[in-house]
């Protein structure tokens, strides 16, 4: 489960032109300051149970029953079609 974004820390950097300080000072400022949950038990989870852990967890924590884990290429061009193009520019960058 990640964090939620915070859009005051989605700030552009020229990664080429900073110093070390300065990326160091990027990437913790991305960090959420601690997990919001105990992943290690989650990870041994899944290693243990693999894709039906997966889909114990994704219906634990989204509440979404999955039929399968893959997404097909269909289904791709149609969630392309329902995100926003700043979106879909943004994730490109």
């Amino acid at each position: 489960m990640s964090a939620p974004v915070r859009p005051e820390l989605l700030r552009r950097l020229d990664w080429s032109a900073s110093d070390a300080a300065e990326r160091a000072a990027w990437i913790a400022a991305l960090r959420p300051p601690g997990p919001t949950v105990e992943v290690q038990p989650l990870v041994d989870a899944v290693r243990s149970g693999g894709d039906e852990a997966v889909r114990d967890l994704t219906r634990r924590f989204d509440g979404v029953d999955l039929d399968s884990l893959w997404v097909s290429p269909d289904e791709i061009s149609a969630a392309l079609g329902v995100v926003p193009a700043p979106l879909l520019d943004a994730i490109d960058d």
